[in-house]
């Protein structure tokens, strides 16, 4: 319909533009005719813009109702499409709500599940934790007493010294061989009659004179002759009050005046070491003073003071419970390394045995193979494992010079033909027992 009226509009035109024309024309033919022409195209002129005018009338009517039209169906497209959407909305809300019901349902339960199995456990725990609270207070009013009996006991000065020695005799007891060490040594019959006897204890010649070391030390002596051994006097000292002086200070100078006194006990003490257990000949030219408390032990080595006094003076060092398991263990590994070496004496004169016994059975079965050769291939097959086992002693005898264990220029077939013949290997014996 549309298109209809565009061709009505466009012939409608083609035709005024052709009366112009037509107009023009006559016009240039007959110009005494203009007046005519005039009118004549006046009237063209309002015929055409009549004719125009109601066309253009008509087209927008047909134009209006065309777009009345189109909002009109476009108004009930949406119309039906909102409805559609509200009907699809309606319908998924519904959807939703259903699965929501669902996981909410779902989630509602594992919750209440898990929240009664959590407070179930909570309150399993509480009640365990509860009756150990009991048990911890019974147990803390124990140790209360047992604290109160260790505080009464650590009254005295004699309890005190009593655990420093038995805190020490279970580290030395744990990292050093007994024969090594000894408690309640009177040094001045260890020279005489040895450290077993000089720490047994003579309960009827107790007195009062009786000056006994807390224990003493073998240190390392490679000689043979025991008279040149040196013991390592160390005697526990515990110097609580004084340390608890210092500890419950509450000002600068009540602090600086419990360390002057902490370091006059330790040096009195350290002047009664020296005097009593520093013996010449005896005992080293030191003696350790053990601490058997750490927090004591710090206190008194800050104080460079104290340490020079102590070495300087009195030939004092002190120890405590860390350093004296390095003392203790470094005196262990000096023994050791000595019995090492004696040890390795032995075996060397073992070896010059059996290289001595060696040569006397190689040279006696080479004299049994020529005077009897029915016998030699035996024999042979004897030189054999000889001949192995000497090259065996000799190896391990390179191994040690290797090592260092024995001298470089140590020849033990020198040694072994130096050595007086073992008697039960000598010919006389041989010719005796044939007898």
């Amino acid at each position: 319909m549309e298109i209809g009226i565009l061709i009505v509009v466009i012939l409608t035109m083609i035709l005024a533009i052709s009366s112009i024309v037509v107009s023009f024309i006559l016009y240039k033919k007959n110009k005494t005719e203009v007046i005519d022409q005039d009118k004549m195209t006046n009237n063209i002129k309002n015929q055409i813009t009549e004719d125009l005018s109601s066309q253009f009338v008509k087209f927008n009517k047909n134009v209006d109702e065309k777009i009345a039209n189109s909002f009109n169906m476009i108004n009930k497209n949406f119309s039906d499409l909102r409805e559609e959407i509200d009907k699809k909305m309606k319908s998924f809300d519904d959807l939703v709500i259903k699965e929501v019901q669902i996981i909410k349902g779902a989630i509602d339960e594992k919750f209440e599940n898990e929240v009664a199995k959590k407070m179930e456990e909570n309150f399993k725990n509480i009640k365990e934790n509860m009756e150990n609270l009991d048990k911890n207070l019974v147990r803390f009013e124990t140790l209360q007493d047992s604290v109160n009996s260790l505080q009464k006991t650590f009254d005295g000065t004699k309890s005190r010294g009593n655990y420093g020695e038995f805190n020490l005799k279970s580290i030395l007891n744990e990292h050093l061989s007994k024969d090594l060490w000894a408690a309640q040594v009177d040094l001045k019959k260890i020279a005489k009659k040895g450290l077993d006897e000089a720490a047994a204890v003579d309960f009827e010649d107790m007195n009062p004179n009786s000056e006994r070391v807390d224990f003493v030390i073998k240190m390392p002596n490679g000689e043979a002759n025991s008279q040149n051994d040196r013991y390592l006097p160390i005697d526990c000292k515990f110097p609580l009050d004084s340390f608890n002086a210092y500890q419950d200070a509450d000002s600068k100078e009540e602090r600086i005046k419990a360390q002057i006194n902490f370091r006059k006990v330790i040096l009195e003490q350290a002047k009664s070491i020296k005097s009593k257990y520093i013996i010449k000949n005896v005992t080293t030219k030191q003696a350790i003073m053990y601490l058997p408390s750490e927090a004591i032990f710090a206190l008194a080595v800050s104080d460079n003071e104290l340490v020079s006094a102590l070495n300087k003076d009195h030939d004092i060092m002190l120890a405590g419970p860390s350093t004296i398991l390095m003392i203790i263990q470094t005196i262990a590994y000096a023994n050791y390394g000595i019995n090492i070496k004696q040890n390795i004496d032995i075996l060397l004169d073992a070896f010059l045995f059996i290289r001595q016994s060696e040569d006397n059975i190689y040279t006696k079965i080479e004299q049994s193979i020529k005077k009897n050769d029915k016998t030699g291939v035996e024999l042979n097959r004897a030189l054999k494992i000889v001949d192995r086992v000497k090259k065996r002693i000799q190896n391990s005898i390179d191994s040690a010079r290797k090592k260092g264990i024995i001298k470089e220029d140590y020849d033990i077939d020198k040694v072994a033909m130096n050595m007086p013949m073992i008697e039960d290997l000598s010919d006389e014996n041989d010719d005796k027992e044939e007898e």
